[in-house]
């Protein structure tokens, strides 16, 4: 599980303020034994904070005027926020100097998109590549890279898409976490672009009569034509067959499949029955029953493979999942009689879930916080 700097940040304060709960402590203790980069800052801190200058600064700081000055700039950026409070009114004297070296990225200009808003954002996994009998690949690293990955397979990643030379039929996976999304070309040049929390398994090289792969979670679609070798998705209580189109693929909701189709022709079928659907239509198959047809909003399918998660008229409840597949986190809505209430709006992947969370707070009827990694809606 990885931490990031500003997460680290927040511990080292807790820590050196005598504030830090023993669990955060216990985590803390374990990030700094090893190299990296809370050793990095925990021994940065400490050199810091033994200087002269830093002590002479120390014994004449104004606690309580400084303390002003810095909770005046965290309710200007935070606003009507209800994150939680790194800095309490009774922090000693080095509490305040501490929160300037290690809390300043929140105090730098509203244009800096870099700012940070909130706690970490943790990853449970890296995106893993994996043919069948052999050992596991992280394709995470951003550096265009060659592969070998055994058996004359050779991958080429940039950290945001997979081309691959196979030596073999069998079959590979590949297993996208909460908060990344990535984009893979197979053998016939088809196209698919994974998004978060999602897991796909196809073979190396297609054989046979059909082309066949597997997608639980959601995945767009860009198939290569070949009317000889018709293209086969198999999904959670459903199956998608086409001869070369794009479409979209969501089976998030267990017990629920939903494919989109932008352009060509698919034919969406369950135990229960099968229907032809045609561009712009949208098939949705619940609990193995037969499809039902409707028209869907591009805006709202697609726009997820531009980092946008655009929702109408949805529960909380259901806004709860698409933020743990945006973000990693684990989203717990402790207080039941806020999971229906609904709505419209947009989250935008590439801003921290503190945007959203203050966004969502603002409207008056849900208020959060965080606790050990864990988002609490109330």
């Amino acid at each position: 599980m990885e931490y990031d700097l500003d997460h680290i940040k927040n511990l080292i304060f807790e820590k050196l303020s005598n504030t830090i709960h023993p669990d955060n402590d216990d985590l803390l203790q374990s990030l700094i034994s090893k190299p990296g980069p809370a050793q990095d800052l925990w021994n940065k801190v400490s050199s810091f904070y033994k200087e002269d200058e830093t002590q002479n600064f120390l014994s004449s700081v104004n606690t309580a005027e400084e303390w002003r000055v810095i909770e005046q700039r965290i309710k200007k950026r935070t606003q009507k926020a209800k994150v939680l409070r790194l800095l309490i009114p009774s922090a000693v004297a080095a509490s305040v100097i501490l929160a300037v070296f290690l809390l300043r990225p929140f105090f730098t200009s509203p244009g800096n998109t870099g700012i940070a808003q909130g706690p970490a954002i943790t990853k449970e996994d890296n995106i893993i590549f994996q043919v069948e009998g052999g050992a596991a690949i992280s394709l995470d690293d951003s550096t265009r890279q060659t592969i070998e990955a055994g058996g004359g397979t050779t991958l080429t990643t940039d950290g945001k898409s997979l081309t691959y030379d196979a030596g073999s039929n069998k079959w590979a996976r590949i297993v996208v976490p909460a908060g990344k999304d990535y984009k893979i070309q197979l053998s016939d040049k088809s196209e698919l672009w994974i998004n978060s929390a999602t897991t796909v398994r196809f073979p190396m090289n297609f054989s046979g009569n059909k082309r066949e792969i597997e997608v639980n979670g959601e995945a767009y679609l860009k198939v290569s034509a070949d009317a000889t070798h018709p293209f086969v998705v198999h999904l959670p209580g459903a199956d998608v067959e086409v001869l070369g189109t794009q479409f979209n693929l969501n089976s998030y909701d267990s017990g629920q499949v939903s494919v989109a189709l932008v352009e060509g022709k698919v034919n969406l079928s369950s135990v229960a029955g099968k229907v032809k659907l045609r561009p712009g239509q949208q098939g949705t198959v619940v609990n193995t029953a037969a499809p039902a047809v409707s028209v869907f909003d591009k805006e709202e399918v697609l726009s997820w493979m531009e980092g946008y998660y655009h929702f109408h008229n949805a529960p909380l409840s259901q806004i709860a999942g698409i933020l743990e597949r945006c973000y990693g986190y684990t989203v717990v809505i402790s207080n039941k009689t806020v999971a229906p209430k609904r709505f419209t709006g947009m989250i935008d992947k590439n801003k921290s879930i503190t945007d959203f969370l203050d966004r969502l707070s603002g409207e008056g009827e849900v208020s959060y916080t965080f606790k050990g990694g864990v988002v609490y809606l109330n």
